[in-house]
């Protein structure tokens, strides 16, 4: 059942490469950032972006959780783009999109930039 998920999640990015970079449409940056929200998430991510590529049994120890809160976190974070995943064996990796955290970035950026006014100048600084 995990190697289908694995196939089925590969297949998935795959399809995602090709027609676009996974950000396309304006709900992803809010599901994402809702999904990060989390502080077991939010956690799992920072792991990742200490520690690079990071097997499930270390995730278990490291967050003090069961193999299915695990996958079930994993999956929520596969699904925002967060994260990928990969099969060595019988064990399942995972590292951060680093990418989709940079856009992450920039979208927050752009939110906090002053407005523009009507000649072109930037508005007052908050």
């Amino acid at each position: 059942m995990a190697q289908e998920r694995v196939r089925a999640l590969a297949h998935q990015q795959e399809d995602r490469s090709v027609a676009d970079d996974g950000w396309g449409d304006s709900g992803a940056v809010p599901y994402a950032l809702n999904t990060m929200a989390h502080p077991v998430r939010h956690q799992l991510l920072r792991l990742l972006a200490e520690r690079g590529e990071i097997g499930v049994a270390v995730l278990r120890q490291e967050l003090s959780l069961s193999k299915p809160a695990v996958a079930y976190h994993t999956k929520l974070l596969l699904s925002a783009d967060l994260i990928d995943v990969r099969r060595q064996g019988r064990s399942l990796l995972y590292t951060l999109r680093h990418a989709a955290v940079a856009e992450l970035r920039d979208a927050l950026a752009a939110l906090a930039r002053p407005p523009r006014t009507h000649d072109g100048a930037a508005g007052p600084k908050v």
